[in-house]
């Protein structure tokens, strides 16, 4: 949360880059889009009439999303990395009863059928507390944190295998179709370009292999629900707004899943079983995005 003075310069920032900014969309660059909501009659929410990406106007620049993750971005449990006893409880409780037990996302896995023994690549792992889970739930997990000191934290207090620089991730050849889940939790609402995301994930995967993004509920059947948390979702921490319309044109062609979380087990896994083109309820918070390429 803002305090008063920080509210200020960011509108101010925000109200200068609307006079010499990027106009386009940060995900494909096309130009047409239709405003779905405001803020502070400064910054709005275009939706992209190519892409459909939802995503705030004025835009930042790429090295300033960079820049703002080294230092800037705070957002409680997810980024406030524990001291060393505090660390200890969390492992020896394996997280249990916290809110960032991945139980659940591991149970998701299973669900899709990747199995202990099998190659998760964590796209965006904070200071690695998932990546950490899956590991102890049997997983090879790989993982990306574009957080310096996130990564570094993740790598010296959990062993998480953790790149942290995108040209790194880029040149890592060595892990090109290996693994079997491309998996993201909130954290594609935060990148300049979704869709890069995705490039990656097709790199990374092998032929057959699932990719997975969790991220808040941008759809608009959720809007119409909850106008009110809808409307939180996108601003200064989250740039984007990703909802069905994108994930439908991002995955035409390819078998696809769009829901949301908590998942319905039984709806996932006749998905999982015999994948096509299937739009399950989109009414919670969370939207997932799950597809096969």
């Amino acid at each position: 949360m803002m305090n008063l003075a920080e509210k200020i310069g960011y509108l101010a920032q925000q109200a200068a880059r609307r006079l010499v900014g990027a106009t386009g969309c940060p995900n494909c660059g096309h130009d047409g889009f239709e405003t779905r909501d405001r803020k502070a009659l400064i910054t709005e929410l275009r939706d992209c009439s190519r892409c459909r990406l939802m995503y705030r106007y004025p835009t930042d620049p790429v090295e300033d999303s960079v820049d703002f993750y080294q230092e800037d971005y705070a957002q409680g449990f997810t980024t406030d990395m524990p001291g060393d006893a505090a660390l200890v409880a969390l492992k020896k409780d394996r997280f249990a009863g916290h809110e960032k037990d991945y139980a659940p996302l591991i149970a998701l896995a299973e669900d899709l059928g990747i199995l202990p023994g099998m190659r998760i690549f964590d796209f965006g792992c904070s200071w690695g507390f998932g990546s950490w889970q899956f590991t102890q739930a049997g997983y090879d997990v790989k993982s990306f944190e574009i957080s310096r000191p996130r990564a570094r934290y993740a790598r010296e207090k959990l062993g998480v295998d953790v790149i942290d620089d995108v040209d790194a991730l880029a040149a890592a050849s060595r892990l090109d179709s290996s693994c079997d889940l491309f998996f993201s939790n909130h954290v594609l609402e935060h990148v300049p370009s979704p869709s890069d995301a995705v490039a990656t994930a097709r790199r990374l995967l092998r032929p057959g292999g699932l990719f997975v993004a969790i991220t808040p509920n941008g759809s608009l059947g959720y809007r119409d629900v909850a106008p009110e948390s809808w409307h939180r979702f996108w601003g200064k921490v989250h740039p984007n707004m990703l909802n069905d319309n994108f994930w439908v044109r991002e995955f035409a062609g390819t078998p696809h899943f769009i829901g949301n979380l908590p998942h319905s087990r039984a709806a996932l896994a006749d998905w999982a079983s015999a994948p096509g083109q299937v739009q399950d309820s989109q009414q919670g918070d969370q939207l997932i995005c799950v597809a096969r390429v």
